[in-house]
């Protein structure tokens, strides 16, 4: 999603003695191949704007997109309007506040409210403790525990911050649009797909996706180091800041859909990696995220349930997990260069009605980071006596040309991950 900032005089129709201007927040989404009928959903968008002359609030509003189920991406653009005075400004930007219930803060305070709506509540326009607003929003986090609609729609909590905005001086003959600044949001969550192929005879039932090992907690804001805060992209001149960056690569990955996944995402634009987690003590984050249980199991078709003879193929998600960060090997307690996760799969082969040999704690290759707005594709190929797992990262929307696709139907009605402290 996008919000551009357009300051503007109308003459005509808003008084503007007061030296102030109109200040419009235009709001798109980031490309056209997003569908509307996608399930990550925005209900709502929280503007907070600072003044950073006058170390002011000048903008906290909560805007409720008055459509049923939020807003599609068919139903972009969306104008908001306001006030203010011209100068650099430093924005705040939160959708989907309401599905983040319960907060806590990486700073120890316990004063502050343990609701975010509260606590967004708490800071009102005119106030000047600036410190005390960022340091809250710095600080929070929250275990993301996110439930679907009866439609089946998500609303994953976006976030991000903008420092040095210029709004321009109000034009002496109100020629109109004086300054435009781009912005966008990114989910607060990490995306998996699991995309199954079964070149076995027969069917495979899969009775269990668990995966270690994934981050318990989110901050609300992404705590990006100083080694990542600018990033370049190839054959594109100059540095981005983060939010940016994710926003470009995007951007350029649907125009070259051909290049995925014959050449890995990562290995072409780069990874974020220089990032913090609330809590974190040790790099180890030893906790198991269960995706598919005995109740929501499926069947992939084997060659010889079909009528072409060629493998079958299913893809379970999306799932959506906290970002994550693990380079510490449990069984060596070695420090990789590489993100360490495990996969375990609870499989039974149709055609002797057994289970399948044992795939526990499973190592996955090819990850070197799963900092929010990352999308794994985890490619699962049964072969007879023998599965191969291998990893991909692609764009957060993106659809392989494979017919793999990130944003296929979950057996779960509810895709969200489970947070489970034992081993299925």
């Amino acid at each position: 999603m996008t919000g551009i900032m357009s300051c503007s005089r109308d003459s005509l129709d808003y008084d503007l003695s007061d030296g102030k201007q109109l200040f419009i927040i235009h709001l798109d989404v980031i490309s056209g191949s997003r569908a509307a009928a996608t399930a990550e959903m925005i209900n709502n968008l929280r503007i907070i704007m600072i003044d950073t002359d006058a170390d002011t609030i000048e903008v906290n509003q909560l805007v409720t997109f008055d459509i049923p189920g939020g807003i599609p991406a068919a139903n972009f653009p969306f104008d908001f309007t306001c006030y203010t005075n011209s100068g650099y400004k430093k924005f705040y930007l939160f959708a989907n506040e309401d599905r983040v219930q319960d907060i806590m803060y990486a700073d120890g305070n316990t004063s502050r409210p343990s609701n975010l709506s509260d606590l967004f509540d708490s800071f009102k326009t005119g106030d000047e403790n600036i410190v005390q607003l960022e340091a809250a929003l710095n600080s929070v986090y929250f275990s993301p525990q996110y439930a679907a609609d009866t439609n089946g729609s998500i609303y994953l909590p976006y976030s991000s911050v903008y420092d040095n905005v210029f709004v321009a001086e109000i034009p002496e003959k109100g020629e109109g649009l004086r300054s435009t600044a781009e912005m966008f949001l990114v989910p607060v969550a990490t995306k998996f797909c699991f995309n199954f192929t079964n070149s076995r005879d027969y069917a495979v039932e899969v009775n269990g996706i668990s995966l270690k090992s994934i981050s318990s907690s989110n901050f609300l804001l992404g705590q990006v180091g100083s080694t990542d805060q600018s990033k370049t992209i190839p054959n594109v001149t100059g540095s981005f800041y983060w939010v940016d960056w994710l926003a470009q690569i995007s951007k350029l990955s649907q125009q070259e859909p051909g290049y995925y996944p014959n050449l890995s995402f990562n290995e072409k634009y780069g990874w974020i990696s220089d990032y913090s987690l609330p809590l974190e003590t040790t790099t180890n984050i030893p906790q198991n995220y269960i995706f598919v249980g005995a109740q929501e199991s499926f069947s992939v078709p084997g060659v010889l349930d079909g009528e072409t003879g060629e493998a079958g193929v299913y893809t379970a998600g999306p799932f959506y997990v906290p970002e994550s960060k693990n380079f510490l090997d449990p069984i060596t307690n070695t420090i990789s260069s590489y993100q360490v996760y495990y996969l375990t799969l609870l499989l039974i082969d149709s055609e002797d009605y057994k289970e399948a040999p044992d795939f526990t704690d499973v190592y996955i290759p090819n990850l070197k980071a799963l900092f929010r707005n990352t999308n794994v594709n985890i490619n699962v190929n049964m072969e007879q006596g023998e599965i191969d797992v291998y990893a991909e990262i692609a764009p957060w929307n993106q659809k392989s040309i494979n017919g793999w696709v990130t944003e296929g139907s979950a057996p779960n009605p509810n895709p969200f991950a489970t947070k489970s402290e034992k081993n299925q």
